[in-house]
């Protein structure tokens, strides 16, 4: 059977385990490179590092294909 009561006493709710959630003992996790967290507004470190500047990219994708700097053409 798949499908029982949970088995504390009193306790009336279907369950698939021996106990349901309410009377199932909490799960304690243990974190061995530390406990992973999400920075907040509030946490205190340093500041991220700006950003390099980057190659320029042109607005127009094709005008570097067009005309190409610094080629010459032989007839």
């Amino acid at each position: 059977m798949i499908v029982g009561r949970c088995t504390a006493g009193g306790c009336n709710v279907l369950t698939i385990g021996p106990r349901c959630v309410d009377h199932d003992v909490p799960v304690t996790r243990t974190f061995t490179r530390g406990r992973p967290f999400r920075r907040s507004e509030t946490t205190t470190g340093p500041a991220p590092a700006p950003a390099a500047a980057g190659p320029v990219i042109p607005a127009d994708p094709l005008a570097a294909v067009s005309a190409p700097a610094g080629l010459v053409t032989v007839a």
